[in-house]
């Protein structure tokens, strides 16, 4: 016979945590907020010590700063998902399940904005 739990009781109640339960979640806020700092701290100093030592310059360099910046931000907006939205704790088909659409958009994206760029160039120089 299969006994029924009521889990409104089960919810209602406080969640107590022991002393290390405690310590281990409040190191894993202090990993997070570091580790989301410190990638925080090294995309605003490369864009002040870009901007002072590089007035004016259009290189590559640039590109390559801009496209850094996006990643390091896809890779905040990852983790802040994998841990704050707890889809780390998921198993691995279902984080693929939610993670695949969103890279393959970004992806599709991507291709467009490649592919739209060549279009304008490529227009540009035939109507010369």
């Amino acid at each position: 016979m299969i006994q029924e739990i009521d889990q409104s009781f089960q919810y209602s109640q406080p969640h107590a945590r022991t002393p290390e339960q405690s310590r281990a979640v409040r190191k894993k806020i202090l990993m997070v907020t570091l580790l989301l700092s410190a990638i925080t701290i090294f995309e605003v100093a490369v864009g002040i010590i870009w901007s002072k030592t590089h007035v004016g310059a259009t290189s590559g360099t640039w590109q390559l700063i801009k496209y850094t910046y996006i990643v390091l931000t896809l890779i905040k907006a990852g983790y802040i998902v994998l841990v704050f939205m707890h889809l780390g704790d998921e198993s691995k088909s279902l984080r693929t399940t939610i993670l695949l659409p969103f890279i393959l958009i970004i992806y599709f994206i991507w291709i467009m904005l490649i592919e739209g760029n060549d279009i304008v160039q490529y227009l540009q120089s035939v109507l010369k």
